[in-house]
C-alpha cells in the first residue's frame, strides 16, 4: 500500500511538471504577442520632450519620378521654440516672428499650409535673415545642432522646378515616438515651359475648333512626406489564432489532471476541471470570433469592390479629372471612405479584389492595399489580411498562375507567378528588394511570418 502511494504521487508530479512545461510555452507565446502590441500603442509624449536635446533636418529633393535635383536652395527659419513649463511643452514664436499673430497650436494639414504661407508672407514683409544651403549631386542637404521648435523651410527660386514651402517640428511625434532627427523629401514639380502666342499673318485663317481631349487629366498636387530612420516591421495581417491552440491544450491539461487528482481530492479536482473548462471556452470563443470576422471581412470587400466599380464608371461616364497619388504616380477614386487604385484578380484562386492607398490597419480590414511601388514603374506590392476571401490562400498559387491588375486610369497588367516564399516579419529590406513586378504578401496562418508570392509582367 504503502509503495503504491509513492507511485501516485510520483505520477501527480510528472503531470505538474508536463503542465508547467505548457505554462512556459504560452507564456512565451504571450510576450512575443504583448511586445508586438506595445510596438503599435500610442501615448501623449510631448510631456517627455527634452527641451535640451539638439535635433535635425535632412532634406532629400527629388522629381516624381526619384531623380535629384542637384543645386536647389532652400531657407530654414526658427519661428517657435519648445519651452518647458513645469512638466509639459508649449510653443513661443522666436526668431523674428514674435509678432506675426499666426496661429501654430493643433494645426490640420490645409491650416498648416496657410500658416506657411502667412509665416513667408511676414519673413518678406520684415526681412527677417535664415540659414540658407543649396542640394548636393544627389539632392541632398542638412542642417544639424537645431534647437526643439518650430521650423519653416522655404524653397529658393529654381527654373525648371517648384514646391512649397512647409513647417517642420523637432520632434515630431511619429508612430508614437519623439523623432529629433528629421528627414524631408519635398517633391519638385516640373514648372511647364512658357507658351508663347503665335505670330500674326496677314493672310485670313479658318479658326481652329478645339476638340475635347480624349484622355484623363491628371491633376498632381506636390506634398512634403516625413521618413522616420527607425527600423520597419511589415504590417500585421493576421488573424488572432495563436491563444486557441495555447488554451486548448492547457485546458485539455487542467481537465486531465483534474480527473485524474479527483480520484482522491474532491475539492482540487473540481477547481483544476473549472479552470480547464473555462480556458477550453476561451479557444471556442476565440474561434468563433475568427469565423465571424471573416464572414465580415467578406461582405465588406464585396461592398468596396461594388462601391469602386459604381465610382469609377460614373467617373468615366462624366469625364471628369482624376486625381494622383503622390506617393504612388497612380490616379485613384474614392468610394466607401476609401482611396482605391485598381483591381486586383487572381483566376485561379477565383479572387477580384479592390486595392486601396495608402495602406493603414483600418484599411485592411475591408481590403486589399497597396503597401509601396507602382504598377507604372512594376514595383508594385500588395498587402492583404489572411481571410479567405483576401489573401488566406495565396500561398498555394503555383510558378505559372495568372495575376492581373486593372488600374483606375484603364491600363491593364498581367503577371504570372514565378515564387512564393516566407519571410520574417522584419525582413522589410528582403520585401522590397529584387526586380519584381509585383508582389503579394500577408500573415502565416499563426501570424509569425509572410507569405510573399513574386510575380513578373508577361510580354
Amino acid at each position: 500500500m504503502k509503495g503504491r502511494k509513492i507511485r501516485i504521487r510520483q505520477g501527480v508530479k510528472g503531470w505538474l511538471l508536463a503542465l508547467a512545461m505548457v505554462l512556459s510555452l504560452c507564456s512565451g507565446w504571450k510576450q512575443d504577442v504583448c511586445a508586438q502590441q506595445s510596438q503599435s500603442s500610442s501615448s501623449n509624449l510631448m510631456q517627455d520632450v527634452d527641451t535640451d536635446k539638439k535635433g535635425s533636418i535632412e532634406i532629400l529633393f527629388d522629381t516624381m519620378r526619384d531623380e535629384p535635383v542637384a543645386n536647389a536652395e532652400f531657407t530654414l527659419y526658427q519661428v517657435a521654440a519648445m519651452v518647458d513649463r513645469g512638466g509639459y511643452t508649449v510653443l513661443e514664436l522666436t526668431g523674428g516672428f514674435e509678432g506675426c499673430g499666426v496661429q501654430l497650436k493643433n494645426l490640420t494639414a490645409q491650416q498648416s499650409k496657410e500658416a506657411s504661407a502667412a509665416l513667408l508672407e511676414y519673413q518678406k514683409a520684415n526681412h527677417i535673415s535664415g540659414d540658407t544651403k543649396k542640394t548636393d549631386a544627389n539632392g541632398k542637404l542638412s542642417w544639424t545642432g537645431l534647437q526643439t521648435g518650430l521650423y519653416l523651410l522655404v524653397p529658393g527660386q529654381m527654373q525648371k522646378y517648384r514646391t512649397d514651402p512647409s513647417l517642420i517640428s523637432i520632434p515630431t511625434n511619429l508612430n508614437a515616438q519623439l523623432l529629433y532627427d528629421m528627414s524631408v523629401n519635398p517633391k519638385a514639380e516640373r514648372i511647364p515651359d512658357p507658351v508663347y502666342p503665335p505670330e500674326e499673318s496677314e493672310e485670313p485663317t479658318t479658326p481652329e475648333v478645339k476638340k475635347p481631349p480624349k484622355k484623363t487629366e491628371i491633376i498632381v498636387t506636390p506634398q512634403i512626406t516625413l521618413e522616420q530612420k527607425t527600423p520597419e516591421k511589415l504590417p500585421q495581417t493576421g488573424q488572432l489564432r495563436w491563444p486557441i491552440l495555447a488554451l486548448s491544450a492547457v485546458g485539455a491539461v487542467l481537465l486531465f489532471l483534474g480527473w485524474w487528482i479527483g480520484r482522491k481530492k474532491k475539492d482540487c479536482s473540481k477547481a483544476l476541471m473549472g479552470l480547464g473548462i473555462l480556458l477550453a471556452a476561451g479557444a471556442v470563443g476565440i474561434s468563433a470570433y475568427n469565423i465571424w470576422d471573416s464572414s465580415r471581412a467578406e461582405a465588406a470587400v464585396e461592398a468596396s469592390l461594388e462601391a469602386y466599380e459604381e465610382e469609377l464608371a460614373a467617373v468615366e461616364q462624366e469625364s471628369e479629372a482624376l486625381p494622383v497619388d503622390e506617393n504612388s504616380g497612380m490616379t485613384f477614386v474614392e468610394a466607401d471612405g476609401l482611396c482605391w487604385i485598381g483591381e486586383l484578380e487572381i483566376p485561379s484562386l477565383q479572387l477580384t479584389l479592390p486595392v486601396a492607398d495608402p495602406w493603414s490597419y483600418p484599411s485592411l480590414k475591408k481590403a486589399p492595399c497597396r503597401y509601396t511601388g507602382s504598377a507604372e514603374e512594376n514595383s508594385l506590392i500588395i498587402a492583404a489580411h489572411n481571410y479567405k476571401r483576401h489573401f488566406g490562400n495565396i500561398g498555394l498559387l503555383p510558378e505559372g498562375a495568372t495575376v492581373k491588375f486593372t488600374a483606375v486610369s484603364g491600363d491593364v497588367y498581367e503577371y504570372e507567378v514565378e515564387k512564393v516564399e516566407t519571410l520574417n516579419p522584419y525582413a522589410v529590406d528582403e520585401m522590397l528588394s529584387g526586380d519584381w513586378d509585383l508582389t503579394l504578401f500577408t500573415c502565416t496562418y499563426g501570424g509569425r511570418k509572410r507569405v510573399t508570392v513574386r510575380c513578373s509582367l508577361v510580354g
